[in-house]
This record gives C-alpha cells, sequence and structure tokens, in this order.
C-alpha cells in the first residue's frame, strides 16, 4: 500500500475505493475522502479511485484490518483527524501486516515516520528499522539505526535499535561489529533489557571460535534470566550452548539442551519466531542417530522460515539437512540442499564449511575435478579471509581426495594433520569420523602412519572417552569400536562396532567398517570374511561411491578374498532407484505442478526440485518431464509416506 518501496518487479495488487467500503462498513464518500486526504499528507499513491498495493499478501490482510470493529480507532483515519493520529493508524495496520508481509509495512511506516511528532520518531524508527530488515533491506535497516542513534535520543524504545542493529549485522555476516555492538548496548540500554544483548554477544563470540567464552557467557544469561525471563535471550542463549555442546563432541549434553530450546522456541510471539532455534536442535538430533527426527525439526523450521519470507534462515535450513543427510548416506539429497544453501554474499557465516562438505561428496562418489574445484575454492576463500567453523575439514576433504586418487601414503598424512587440528582447535565432533579413517589407514601402510608422528593408541583411546562420555549413542560407539578393532587387528571387537554402526544409521561408515572387519578376518574365517565383503560392496554400489568400491575389492583381493561382483542392489533399476524424495517430486511433476509448486508444497528450494527431476529423468531413461508423467501413470505409482 502506497509509495516508495516494492517488491521487485512483480505486478501491484490493487483494490479500489468500493472495496474499502465494503470492508470498512462506511459509505464509499466517507471513505474516499479519507484516502484523499492521506493522499495529500503524501500517505498514499492513487491513480484515480485505485489504490496501488505492492505487496500483494497486503492486501488482504489491509482489508481484513479496515473493519469498524477490528480498528481500535474504529476503521480508517477520518478526513478530520491530525497527522499524528494518522501516524498512528499507519503504524498500527504495518504491526498487522509485518509477519506476512514486510514490504508493505515499510511502507506504512515510511509514511508514519513522516507525519510523526518529534517525540515518537525514535521508536517510529527502531519500528521501521525492524521492517526494512524482515524485508532483507539490511543496508537501509542499519543505516536508519546508525542515523538514529547518533542523533542521541533518549526515548523508552532506543534499545530497540540497538536490537535491529545487533540483528541486522549478525544477518550481514558481520560478527565481530556485532560483538562490539552487543557490549555497547549493553552498558547503554535498561537493566531488563541486557540479557537479550549478553546472549546476542555469546553468539558472536561462538562464530567467531571462542568456544569456551560463549559457553560461559550464555550460562550466565541462562541463569540471569531465569524461569518466566526474556524468553528470546534464553532461545538465543541455549542455542549457543547446544553448537558448544556439539563442537565438543557432547550429543548427549547437546540433546538435553536442544529439548530445552525447542520447547522455548515454540513458546516465542510470532513477531519473535526463531527458526535457527529448530534448525539446531534437528543437527543435533542427527549427531544422537536420531536423522529422521532432526530432518523433521528441520523441516520444521524451514517452513516457518518460508512462512517468514526469511531467505537467510531457508539457506541455514538447506545447509543443516544437508549435514544430516550427508552422515545417512543420502549423498544426492544432501548435494542438491548444499546447492540450495550456497550464499554468494557468505552472510552463513560457514560457506566455507558447506563448500568443504560438498567436496567430500563429490570425492567419495568418484567425482574428482567437482571436489578438486570446491576444495581449490575453499582454500582460496580461508586465504582471502573468510572464517571456517573446523579447520579440519581443510584436511579430512583433502586425504578423501588423496585416497581416491589412489594416494593412500598423501591421505594418510593428511588425516594426521586433520587430527591434529581437531586436537588444537578442541572440534571433537569431528573427531569421530577422522579417528577411525587414520587408524584403518594402519591396515594397509602402518609404516606410513607411523611416519606422521600421530599415537594411534591415544587416538582409539580419545574416541573411547567419547564413547563412554555419551551412552547409548550408537554412532558414537561404533567410531570408537571400530578404531580399536582396527589397530589390534581384532575381528570380533570390529563385528561388534559394525553392528552399532548400522544401527546408527550410518551407511558409509557402515560400508567402511565392514570391509575393514573381512580384511582383518580373511585368514582365519574366510567364510564371515566373505559375507562382510559382499555386504561392503554391495553398500557402496548402493551409496553411488564407485571409485572406493574399487579400491576395497583390490584390497580384498589381496588377502585371498573374491568377493561377488557387486551391482546395483536387487529392486534398485527403475522407480525403485530413486530416492523417496526424487519419487515424491516425481509424482507432483506428473500431476501437472511446476518446480516452484512442488517446492512450494514440499518446503524445498525450487533449484532441489530441478535437480531431483533431473535425476529422476536420467535414472528412468526418459528425455522430458511428459514422458515422466506418462510412467508414473503408467505404473500407478504413488510417493512414499514419509
Amino acid at each position: 500500500m502506497g509509495g516508495r518501496g516494492g517488491t521487485g518487479g512483480s505486478e501491484p495488487a490493487t483494490v479500489t475505493i468500493e472495496e474499502l467500503a465494503s470492508a470498512s462498513g462506511r459509505p464509499a464518500g466517507e471513505v474516499l475522502a479519507a484516502v484523499a486526504a492521506a493522499v495529500a499528507a503524501g500517505l498514499l499513491d492513487a491513480t484515480g479511485p485505485v489504490l496501488a498495493c505492492r505487496v500483494p499478501e497486503a492486501r488482504a490482510q489491509v482489508l481484513q484490518r479496515l473493519a469498524p470493529s477490528a480498528a481500535p480507532t474504529g476503521g480508517v483515519p477520518h478526513p478530520a483527524w491530525g497527522a499524528g493520529r494518522v501516524a498512528d493508524w499507519l503504524r498500527w495496520t504495518a504491526g498487522q501486516v509485518r509477519s506476512d508481509a514486510p514490504g508493505a509495512a515499510v511502507e506504512l511506516l515510511q509514511a508514519a515516520l513522516g507525519m510523526a511528532p518529534d517525540d515518537e520518531r525514535e521508536a517510529l524508527a527502531a519500528l521501521l528499522a525492524d521492517a526494512l530488515r524482515r524485508a532483507g533491506r539490511l543496508e537501509e535497516a542499519e543505516a536508519l539505526c546508525r542515523q538514529t542513534i547518533a542523533a542521541g535520543g533518549t526515548g523508552a524504545d532506543r534499545w530497540r535499535l540497538h536490537q535491529v542493529l545487533v540483528r541486522v549485522l549478525q544477518a550481514r555476516g558481520r560478527m565481530r561489529d556485532a560483538l562490539d555492538e552487543a557490549h555497547r548496548a549493553t552498558a547503554a540500554v535498561p537493566a531488563g533489557r541486557r540479557p537479550w544483548f549478553a546472549a546476542a554477544a555469546a553468539h558472536a563470540e561462538m562464530v567467531l571460535g571462542r568456544w569456551a567464552d560463549a559457553d560461559a557467557d550464555a550460562a550466565a544469561v541462562l541463569d540471569a534470566v531465569g524461569a518466566g525471563g526474556d524468553l528470546a535471550a534464553e532461545v538465543t542463549a541455549l542455542r549457543v550452548r547446544c553448537h558448544v555442546a556439539q563442537h565438543d563432541g557432547a550429543p548427549v549434553r547437546a540433546g538435553g539442551l536442544a529439548d530445552a530450546l525447542v520447547d522455548a522456541a515454540r513458546r516465542l510471539p510470532p513477531d519473535d519466531a526463531d527458526a535457527q532455534a529448530l534448525l539446531v536442535a534437528g543437527a543435533l538430533l542427527g549427531d544422537l542417530d536420531r536423522h529422521a527426527d532432526g530432518l523433521a525439526l528441520i523441516g520444521e523450521g524451514r517452513r516457518l522460515a518460508l512462512g517468514l519470507g526469511r531467505d537467510f534462515d531457508v539457506r541455514s535450513a538447506c545447509a543443516y539437512a544437508a549435514l544430516v543427510q550427508a552422515a545417512t548416506g543420502a549423498w544426492e539429497a544432501a548435494l542438491s540442499d548444499l546447492a540450495a544453501a550456497t550464499d554468494p554474499a557468505g552472510a552463513l557465516g560457514w560457506t566455507v564449511d558447506l563448500m568443504l562438505l560438498a567436496a567430500e561428496l563429490h570425492a567419495v562418489r568418484g567425482e574428482m575435478a567437482a571436489g578438486a574445484r570446491l576444495l581449490r575454492d575453499a582454500e582460496q576463500a580461508v586465504t582471502a579471509g573468510a572464517p571456517v567453523t573446523n579447520p579440519a575439514r581443510l584436511d579430512w576433504v583433502r586425504a578423501e581426495l588423496a585416497k581416491s586418487a589412489g594416494d593412500r601414503a598423501a591421505a594418510a598424512g593428511h588425516l594426521a594433520r586433520a587430527w591434529e587440528a581437531s586436537m588444537s582447535s578442541g572440534a571433537a565432533r569431528e573427531r569421530r569420523r577422522i579417528g577411525p579413517a587414520l587408524v584403518r589407514i594402519g591396515l594397509l601402510l602402518p609404516a606410513e602412519v607411523a611416519a606422521t608422528g600421530i599415537d594411534q593408541s591415544a587416538v582409539a583411546a580419545d574416541l573411547e572417552q567419547r564413547a563412554a562420555a555419551n551412552p547409548g549413542v550408537d554412532g558414537l560407539a561404533g567410531a570408537a569400536g571400530w578404531a580399536a578393532g582396527a589397530l589390534a587387528r581384532d575381528g570380533a571387537l570390529l563385528l561388534g562396532a559394525l553392528e552399532r554402526l548400522r544401527a546408527s544409521g550410518r551407511r558409509h561408515e557402515a560400508a567402511r567398517c565392514a570391509a575393514d572387519a573381512a580384511y582383518v578376518l580373511a585368514a582365519d574365517d574366510p567364510a564371515t570374511a566373505t559375507s562382510l565383503a559382499d555386504e561392503a560392496l554391495r553398500a557402496l554400489d548402493a551409496l553411488g561411491a564407485a571409485g572406493e568400491r574399487s579400491r576395497v575389492r583390490a584390497a580384498l583381493r589381496g588377502v585371498g578374498l573374491e568377493p561377488a561382483r557387486a551391482g546395483r542392489p536387487p529392486g534398485a533399476a527403475g522407480w525403485a532407484g530413486l530416492t523417496p524424495a526424487e519419487q515424491r517430486v516425481a509424482v507432483l511433476v506428473a500431476d501437472g505442478l511446476s518446480n516452484p509448486e512442488v517446492g512450494a508444497r514440499l518446503y524445498i528450494a525450487t533449484r532441489t526440485v530441478s535437480t531431483h527431476v533431473s535425476h529422476a529423468l536420467r535414472k528412468l531413461g526418459l528425455r522430458s518431464r511428459t514422458e515422466l508423467a506418462v510412467y508414473v501413470a503408467t505404473h500407478r505409482l504413488a510417493p512414499p509416506s514419509v
């Protein structure tokens, strides 16, 4: 409604005087007089009797709220009202639409700010800055906050300007600036508002890698707010403590915090809705091997972010989903979500980590060129100053690429450096993967691993300590048993670890452990070894790790095993060869939905839909969406229920 904002070229919706009259229950002449007064004051844009609503989503909201029974002022502004009352009406109306249509709220508040008395301008500026933030106009929001703060007012809502400024700086990925601003604000705002800024400072410390400081400061916030305190501060502090626990490799502790985080997040009022809280909790459930529950929670966060129009949170949802999918071997889905999470501006703050995860997945799939390119891009970004949450991942990816190239000696060196980096940075979470990978190379190249100077016994002991501190987590217990079994060349230990890894749903790790167990048992129990080798090769084939399957097969032949030739698993041809996500997309495409419509139905990015369609066509040997529709109809296919 009105003016100077707009939403990037979409056709404006319109509303007529007659519609306004009908919605407000007032005579058309009275409504026309009120609109004419607003136009004369520069509040609304109109051409004859038609008003332009440049944010379509706002149109229904404004019409609904024009009814006399809904408006505290009794309806639309009366022509005799002064500028102050018209500004109040505009501010109230903006409050009704800001969650659904932040662009409309911006226009209404800009108009109100132009008419408001001096003593109300600071409060309106805070509301306008927040609306600009919600609309994604971050530079304008920052400029307005800084300009208004510099003016030196003393209004009761001044703390809101500081809060919006911190949030804008966070959204722009400027965490050092956000930390400095949070500290300045903590000293300037009323005592009752300080917990939120202390929590925001803890969040910035965490992103900057100051994990211990972040955890201590977040814990202090939780002690300060207590029960029934600042709920937004509580959610932020809990989110920080969850991240720290995850970084420390303490999923059980993180899981308890995640339960409290979800509960607090769901109690937030709509205007303070925090999709990130649900995303973080979902990722933590993945670390507890509760992958389906984690993806469901991430899906809830993604739907919330989409409903609020928050692109930053939507991209984050894709990134968190990719982390869980990668752990379970759903690599195509993970790569699709990583593509959707890509943020050219780098505002996520962990763009390098996402590039490294994609590089790793390409490496294990044997797609060397793509993996090497992404690793090179990540290295260049780090050299240019981009942050990386876990530096150990750089050498972990280098090791995967070296293994894919057949250079196990180089891989051993990279894995040793990755282990050392994880120890020096305190990033214990990654050790559950680095440790077993480092020890298992010793099965084939003991001298090369010894030359790295890494004490493999200490590696195995660290993993055992992590598993003991987090009872009931199959993935951790499996990783510890796998390392211990590979180090001792103990088939019984490896078989026990394999059972835990199977139960964890971590298919790639289970396949590698099965291969190691086959290698160790080849001489003493060839029948069991052959069965395990077949299991490993079938699993690697199903995962799409063709290069690794060939290397494993060659290593097993070296100890006298000749596994059955691995091919596509039974039933994996045709429709059964599609992933559940690809099946869901294919059925909706066959129903005639466009990619954007499919994305809206499934709460996934349009680019992810396009990737699933391409994969489905390739796997089914089809050339077009029309052929896909015929295929689905002919076979009377339905999507999976979950």
